[in-house]
């Protein structure tokens, strides 16, 4: 399929189509095209396309922008690169001003977070070998973003290079028109549990051990997979739509009212924690939840209950209703509810 689209688009514009091409003549999503092979760069040699050549590096550097910021789903870090490649710093008082001017939300947490993806130590330790290892863009004392020296000398030596960079940009910049500048997530919109943690502005990637949600930095992420597989619904969790405004929802098994985690969910109004609900109808959506919004617990509804494990052994739980900041779009309840069978 990824070839047909290539080679019918080359036809089309009688050149080597690039990421942004996909956009704009509405092919393909490049996205689908480094879920598979990292890179554009790795696809064109995969399509057999006689292109310049990039040191190991620069694939690295590529494949941390393609992985992480070609989808688009934070604007600020595509901005931050786009000023990069026209100037050779950047001060952070001119950064803001270009956030602004693209109504970007701006706070002190999303700069932290912007600059700890950039240097790379928000990752996990497998991605950041994937990645290269050193910081792609610092900041200095006086507040000046800059390129590391090896990325800023091979945008100055390799013009292929910087092209894949530029286009990489323009492409992450298209696709950044579907999410809302000026909102940490955007309603109907998917997201995984590694975006979850970057858009909410987390330390680092803690998405392996997320499971089915975290409290944490006054924020916390709840998945929901709606149609359980055998193995999940061999443990009985109710998880459920009331309505298209109240979630009925459960905790990990185990857990008492007295559980840390659970206090913390049931008092998250009282002590601002913002709780954000993801759900994805079953596991044939991959890793991709659709994010719902934020709720708050109706504290009426919580209820300590027990389940049966796969053991058939009795077990605590806690169980609530979840009331939606926003009613769930029609098309997108009717879906998620619907069975599969």
């Amino acid at each position: 399929m990824l070839k047909e689209a290539f080679i019918e688009l080359k036809n089309r514009l009688g050149r080597i189509p690039y990421l942004v091409d996909f956009i704009r003549n509405h092919s393909i999503d490049p996205t689908v095209i480094i879920g598979k092979l990292n890179t554009y760069y790795a696809f064109l040699h995969k399509m057999k396309e006689n292109v310049p050549v990039l040191n190991d590096y620069e694939q690295r550097v590529l494949t941390m922008f393609s992985r992480e910021l070609l989808d688009g789903k934070r604007k600020h870090e595509l901005i931050l690169v786009k000023s990069l490649l026209n100037t050779t710093e950047i001060t952070k008082q001119a950064y803001i001003h270009e956030l602004d001017d693209n109504d970007c939300l701006i706070d002190t947490k999303i700069f932290n977070s912007i600059e700890r993806v950039m240097d790379l130590s928000f990752f996990s330790q497998t991605d950041k070998k994937k990645y290269g290892d050193n910081p792609i863009i610092t900041i200095s004392s006086d507040e000046q973003y800059t390129f590391n020296p090896t990325v800023r000398n091979s945008l100055m030596r390799n013009e292929y290079f910087q092209y894949l960079v530029n286009d990489l940009v323009e492409a992450g910049l298209e696709r950044s028109r579907k999410y809302k500048p000026d909102s940490l997530l955007t309603i109907n919109e998917k997201y995984t549990r590694k975006d979850a943690c970057k858009l909410l502005n987390w330390d680092n990637d803690e998405s392996s051990t997320m499971y089915g949600y975290k409290p944490k930095h006054q924020t916390c992420p709840i998945f929901v997979t709606y149609h359980k597989d055998d193995v999940e619904s061999s443990v009985d969790y109710g998880d459920a739509f009331i309505s298209p405004d109240v979630f009925k929802w459960y905790t990990r098994s185990n857990r008492t009212l007295k559980s840390k985690e659970v206090q913390k969910i049931i008092q998250a109004e009282a002590k601002g924690i913002d709780i954000h609900l993801f759900i994805k109808k079953d596991d044939d959506e991959g890793s991709d939840f659709y994010y719902i919004g934020e709720v708050v617990p109706n504290q009426q509804t919580v209820e300590e209950d027990t389940m049966r494990d796969k053991k058939n052994k009795e077990i605590p739980v806690v169980h609530m209703n979840m009331i939606l900041e926003k009613p769930v779009e029609h098309d997108l309840y009717r879906y998620i509810t619907s069975s599969n069978e």
